[in-house]
């Protein structure tokens, strides 16, 4: 089946006068396939991948995160350091969409954001000295998962943040058992790329 060639057609480029559109040729336009080890190379790393833009991370209907096909946690960057107290607490990362994502979102606050598939813990991230505003960069760190992640998808039972059971959940938590459990989807390396791929007769 032979298709019509629609840049004859003199109502839709009359139409197309009128808008001032430009006639692009497709033909010229190149595609940039994915990668499949690359990407999971990446998210692999201590750096994992830095978010440009919230709209690449997909919230899935149980509340976790995937990118580009792949099951992800999500942390932040810029980790605040405050001097002043001996208690820094723990740097966290996060399995769902919980309550503090969703504050984060409401405010803006994602565009510093990190996908993962890392199951050690240990992330690349940036030290902020919240008293005097030094910045110490790509240091790795050990983090642990959001409690309220864990609240959030009721985690093998987790019901609150007090309580012998709930601390045993908490202590326990292993990313590669999480991803075991949640991870539905694997990237399959494609059998062509935009260079080899066949072209395909109408």
């Amino acid at each position: 089946m032979k298709l019509p060639d629609f840049n004859q057609n003199e109502l839709l480029n009359n139409v197309r006068n009128q808008m001032n559109a430009e006639l692009i040729d497709i033909s010229v336009i190149s595609w940039h396939s994915l990668d499949p080890n690359e990407l999971l190379h990446r998210l692999n790393s201590h750096e994992g991948i830095l978010l440009d833009n919230i709209d690449e991370l997909t919230f899935c209907k149980d509340g976790t995160f995937e990118y580009k096909g792949q099951k992800v946690l999500v942390y932040i960057r810029d980790q605040k350091m405050y001097p002043n107290y001996n208690d820094q607490g723990e740097y966290k990362f996060h399995i769902c969409s919980c309550s503090t994502i969703d504050t984060y979102i409401r405010n803006k606050r994602f565009d510093r954001y990190v996908v993962s598939t890392r199951t050690d813990g240990k992330f690349l991230v940036n030290v902020v000295n919240v008293a005097n505003n030094n910045i110490e960069e790509n240091v790795i760190k050990e983090m642990h998962v959001c409690k309220n992640c864990l609240l959030k998808m009721s985690y093998k039972g987790y019901s609150g943040f007090t309580g012998r059971k709930n601390d045993i959940i908490y202590q326990n938590f292993k990313l590669d058992e999480f991803f075991s459990l949640y991870n539905t989807r694997f990237i399959r390396t494609p059998v062509y790329n935009d260079q080899t791929a066949p072209s395909r007769s109408l």
